[in-house]
C-alpha cells in the first residue's frame, strides 16, 4: 500500500472526523423533546476495568509501534491541496537514472497522532466517485481488505453484516474509554447501531451535533438600520449615502446612531413575522429601495426542517407518541397548519418568491448583494455567511451579522426546537482480515479523545465551519453550542431486516419523493390546502404505502 503512503495528506481526514465531532456532543439532551422519552435503546454492555483490557485510554496507545493498515476515500489532488504545497522530493538512495519520487510532507496532525498512539498508519485512497464500487467489491470478495475501512454504505440491510467479513464489536465497546463516554452523553447513538440482537459491528463517524444544527438566523444589520430608522427619519438616509448598505463594499459596523441596546430579541413565531414584514416593507439594506429585500430565503429541501416549529420532525417523517406508537407527521393537523402557516408567508411575500427553484448559488448570491433577511441554516454556517454579506466582516471583531435564534415560542401550543442532524454520518468497521482487531479498536477509542480532537483542530486544516467559528470567535461558538443543545435529534434506526427491506424497496423512494413534492407544491399554493385537496393528499399518501411504512417503523421502535 505504499502507494497510498504518498497521499498522506487525507489520511483520517473521515476518521479523525470522529474525534473533532465526538468531542462536541457533551451538552446535548438525550431525551426526545416532543414525547419525554429517553432516546437510548437496546441496552449497552457494562464497561471494563482497564486494568483487564490492557486499554485505558491515554496515549501512547502501544507500547511498542503497531501498524494498522486503513482504506478511505480520497483523492492524490486533494492530498495535495491539504498539505498546501508542503511538498519535497526525496533523492537519497536512489539508483543512478532512477527518476525522483516527489513525496508530500506528513501533516503535523498526522504526525501528531501517529506520535501520540505510537502507531505507523497504513494508509491507502480510493478517488470518491470508484470508492463505494472498489469497496464492495473488496468486501463482497473477502480478498485484499486492510485491518479497518470506511464502508461504503450505511449497510441498512445488514448485508455486510451477515457476510462476515465486518468483525462484531460488541464486546470491544465495553472496554472502550473515549467510544464508551460518547454512549453516556449521547444515548440515541446506541439506539442507531445496536442490531436488533443488540451487537453492534460498527464505529460510527459522530455528527457534530453542536454546530451542525439548524435553525433560523436573522440579518442583525437590517435590524439594526430599521431601528435607526425608527429612532431618527435622516439616519436611513445617512447611512446609505456613507456607504455603510449591506452587502458588497460595505462596512460590518452599523451607523453609529442605531441604539443596539434596544434591539429586543426575538423569542416567538409572530415576532419573528413581524421582522419579516419589517424586512419587507423597510429599506432594510439602507439602499435607498424598499423592493429589492428578500425578507425571508429559504431552500426547498429545508423547508422539512423548518417543520419544528411547530413541533413536526419533516425530516425522518415518524416520530414516537407518548405510548410508543408510531406517526406519520405528514398527514397530521399539526403539518396541515404548519402548511397554512408556510403559505401565508409566501402569499405576503415574505418568502422568497422563486423557493421552489432556489439553490444554494442563488442563496450566495443574494446575501452578497445584501439582500436576505432571515435564513433557515445551519448554525455553523453563521460566520461564512457573515462574511458573505460584508466582505470587511471579521469573527472576533464584529458581531455576527446573521445571528442564530433560540427555539421560538410557538404560541399555538406547539412545542418548538432547532434540527440538529442525524447522530451517525457514516460507518468505519473492522474487518475479518485483522490480525489483532482488539488493539485496533482502542486506536479507534483514543480517536474520539480530547486530545486526538485538539490535535486535529490545533494542527490540522481546520476546514470545518464550526472549528473556524471557535477559533477566530469563541463567544459565537459558545452562543452556538448553547443553540444546538436546545435541538431535538429525530429518533431513527439503522437497520432494516430482510424481510422488511422489500417493503422499502416497493415503497419508500416512491413515498417520500411525493411527500416532497407536495410539501413545496402546498407552500407555493401549486395546492391548496382546503379540506378537498387534502382528502385527496391523505388518499395518495396510502396508495404509496404510507400505511405499510408506518407499520414497519413501528415494528423497528419495538425492537429498541
Amino acid at each position: 500500500m505504499k502507494t497510498g503512503r504518498k497521499m498522506i495528506a487525507l489520511a483520517l481526514a473521515a476518521v479523525l472526523s470522529i474525534s473533532t465531532a465526538g468531542c462536541a456532543t457533551e451538552d446535548l439532551i438525550d431525551i426526545d423533546s416532543k414525547t419525554g422519552k429517553e432516546t437510548s435503546g437496546s441496552a449497552k454492555p457494562g464497561k471494563q476495568d482497564p486494568a483487564k483490557t490492557g486499554y485505558d485510554g491515554t496515549a501512547p496507545v502501544f507500547t511498542d509501534t503497531f501498524n494498522i493498515s486503513v482504506l478511505l476515500e480520497g483523492t492524490a489532488a486533494a492530498a495535495a491541496q491539504s498539505v498546501q504545497a508542503e511538498s519535497v522530493v526525496e533523492t537519497s538512495g536512489q539508483e543512478s537514472g532512477e527518476a525522483a519520487e516527489a513525496e508530500p510532507v506528513m501533516p503535523a496532525w498526522i504526525k501528531g497522532i501517529e506520535e501520540k498512539a505510537n502507531v505507523k498508519l497504513d494508509l491507502e485512497f480510493t478517488d470518491a466517485a470508484f470508492y463505494a464500487d472498489e469497496t464492495a467489491k473488496r468486501l463482497a470478495a473477502g480478498t485484499d481488505l486492510p485491518d479497518l475501512l470506511k464502508m461504503p454504505s450505511m449497510d441498512t440491510d445488514m448485508g455486510y453484516i451477515r457476510s462476515g467479513r465486518i468483525l462484531d464489536l460488541t464486546d470491544f465497546y465495553s472496554g472502550s474509554v473515549h467510544l464508551y463516554d460518547q454512549l453516556d452523553k449521547y444515548p440515541a447513538l446506541w439506539t442507531e447501531l445496536a442490531t436488533p440482537e443488540g451487537r453492534v459491528y460498527y464505529l460510527p463517524e459522530i455528527a457534530d451535533m453542536e454546530y451542525g444544527a439548524q435553525g433560523l438566523m436573522v440579518n442583525r444589520q437590517f435590524r439594526l438600520r430599521l431601528l435607526a430608522a425608527a429612532s431618527s427619519p435622516t439616519a436611513q438616509n445617512n447611512s446609505g449615502a456613507s456607504g455603510n448598505a449591506i452587502g458588497g463594499n460595505s462596512t460590518a459596523t452599523a451607523p453609529a446612531e442605531v441604539p443596539e441596546a434596544e434591539l429586543a430579541e426575538i423569542t416567538t413565531v409572530s415576532q419573528f413575522v413581524n421582522v419579516l414584514k419589517e424586512f419587507r416593507d423597510g429599506d432594510a439594506n439602507g439602499n435607498g429601495s424598499t423592493s429589492d429585500e428578500v425578507p425571508f430565503f429559504l431552500l426547498p429541501e429545508d423547508a422539512a426542517g423548518m417543520g419544528a416549529l411547530f413541533g413536526l420532525d419533516l425530516v425522518s417523517g415518524w416520530t414516537e407518541a407518548g405510548d410508543g406508537t408510531v406517526v406519520f407527521e405528514y398527514k397530521t393537523d399539526a403539518y396541515r397548519e404548519y402548511l397554512s402557516f408556510m403559505h401565508g408567508l409566501y402569499e405576503d411575500g415574505l418568502i422568497y418568491q422563486d423557493f421552489a427553484a432556489a439553490d444554494s448559488k442563488k442563496a450566495d448570491e443574494l446575501i452578497k448583494a445584501g439582500r436576505v433577511g432571515a435564513m433557515w441554516q445551519a448554525f455553523s454556517e453563521a460566520a461564512s455567511d457573515s462574511r458573505k454579506a460584508d466582505s470587511s466582516w471579521r469573527a472576533g471583531q464584529n458581531e455576527l451579522i446573521y445571528q442564530p435564534l433560540a427555539p421560538l415560542d410557538n404560541e399555538k401550543g406547539y412545542k418548538s426546537a432547532n434540527v440538529a442532524p442525524e447522530p451517525v454520518q457514516g460507518l468505519y468497521a473492522i474487518t475479518s482480515s485483522c490480525a489483532d482487531p482488539e488493539k485496533v479498536f482502542w486506536f479507534c477509542d483514543y480517536l474520539y479523545s480530547d486530545e486526538a480532537g485538539a490535535i486535529l483542530k490545533e494542527a490540522g486544516p481546520k476546514k470545518s465551519a464550526a472549528a473556524a467559528i471557535a477559533a477566530e470567535s469563541p463567544a459565537d461558538a459558545q452562543r452556538i453550542r448553547e443553540l444546538g443543545a436546545q435541538s431535538y435529534v429525530p429518533v431513527r434506526t439503522l437497520w432494516v431486516l430482510p424481510e422488511e427491506q422489500e417493503t422499502v424497496n416497493v415503497y419508500g423512494n416512491d413515498l417520500e419523493g411525493y411527500c416532497k413534492r407536495t410539501l413545496v407544491d402546498f407552500i407555493t399554493g401549486k395546492l391548496t390546502i382546503d379540506d378537498g385537496t387534502w382528502e385527496t393528499y391523505l388518499f395518495s399518501l396510502k396508495g404509496l404505502g404510507e400505511d405499510q411504512i408506518t407499520a414497519l417503523r413501528q415494528a423497528q421502535a419495538d425492537r429498541r
